[in-house]
C-alpha cells in the first residue's frame, strides 16, 4: 500500500489497535469512518495481525506502522519485537520508523545492541512529527520540545522531521525547536482532511521554508501547494 504521508513510499501495518495519542487530524480516524475493516482493525487493544507477516521484498522504502504509533508508551514490547525481527529479514529495504514517543526508544535502549542482535538495520530512518511550536492541544502525545530533544540524541541513524500538518507558528521559536531536533531531512505538508486547524500565512510559511532550505534537506509535500503563494510549486 502506498503512503499518503510520503510520496513513493509503501506502508506496512502489522500492528492493530487504537492509538492513544488521539491526534485530532489523524488519518486513521478518517479511514475508520469510511471503511468498516479499518474501524475493526484500529480499535480495541494493541495486537499483531499475523497475515501481515509476509515477504516485504527488497529495494523498497517502507513506512512501518503508518496508521498508528508502534512506540507509543502503552504498546507492549512483546508486540514490537516481532515487527522489528521481520524487518531484519529483508535488510535491502529502507525502513521509516516514525513516533511521537522517541524518548521510549532512548530509554529502552532500542537503538543499540541488546539480546545479541541489533533491533534496526543501519538503513533505518527515525522520524517524529512537530506541527508547530505553539501549544495547540493537537493530541495527547508528548510535548513537541520533548520530541525534538529526543531526536537530537539519536546519533547512529538518520533522522527526519515531519512538519505535517503545519500549523501557525512563531517563526524564531519554531526555528529554534527545529534546530534542537537536528534532523537530516525535513518534510513539510498541510492538513488534507478538512480539519479546521490554525495555519500560517503564505508569507510566514515562505520565510520558514527559505530559512530551512539554507541548512536542511527540505521536501515540500504536494498538499502544501494551497498554502504557498500563487504560482509557486
Amino acid at each position: 500500500m502506498m503512503s499518503n504521508m510520503y510520496e513513493k513510499v509503501t506502508t506496512w501495518n502489522p500492528l492493530a489497535g487504537h492509538c492513544k495519542h488521539d491526534c485530532i487530524y489523524c488519518s486513521t480516524k478518517t479511514l475508520k469512518k469510511r471503511f468498516p475493516a479499518c474501524a475493526k482493525k484500529y480499535s480495541g487493544e494493541y495486537r499483531l495481525v499475523e497475515s501481515e507477516f509476509k515477504s516485504l521484498g527488497h529495494g523498497k522504502t517502507i513506512f512501518v506502522c503508518a496508521q498508528n504509533d508502534m512506540f507509543e508508551d502503552s504498546v507492549p514490547s512483546e508486540l514490537i519485537h516481532p515487527i522489528l525481527r521481520h524487518c531484519l529479514k529483508y535488510p535491502e529495504n529502507i525502513y521509516m520508523f516514525q513516533t511521537k514517543y522517541l524518548i521510549r526508544l532512548l530509554a529502552g535502549s532500542w537503538l543499540y545492541q541488546s539480546h545479541h542482535f541489533r533491533h534496526f538495520a543501519k538503513s533505518s530512518w527515525f522520524g517524529t512529527t512537530i506541527e508547530t511550536n505553539q501549544n495547540t492541544g493537537l493530541s495527547k502525545a508528548p510535548p513537541m520540545f520533548e520530541r525534538a530533544q529526543a531526536m537530537a540524541m539519536i546519533t547512529e541513524f538518520r533522522t527526519y522531521l515531519t512538519i505535517e500538518p503545519i500549523c501557525d507558528f512563531d517563526l524564531l521559536e519554531f526555528l529554534d525547536l527545529i534546530d534542537l531536533a537536528k534532523p537530516d531531512k525535513i518534510f513539510i505538508g498541510a492538513v488534507t482532511k478538512g480539519h479546521k486547524l490554525p495555519e500560517p500565512s503564505a508569507e510566514k510559511l515562505m520565510q520558514l521554508i527559505t530559512i530551512l532550505q539554507l541548512k536542511y534537506d527540505v521536501e515540500l509535500k504536494s498538499n502544501l501547494k494551497r498554502l504557498l503563494p500563487k504560482g509557486m510549486k
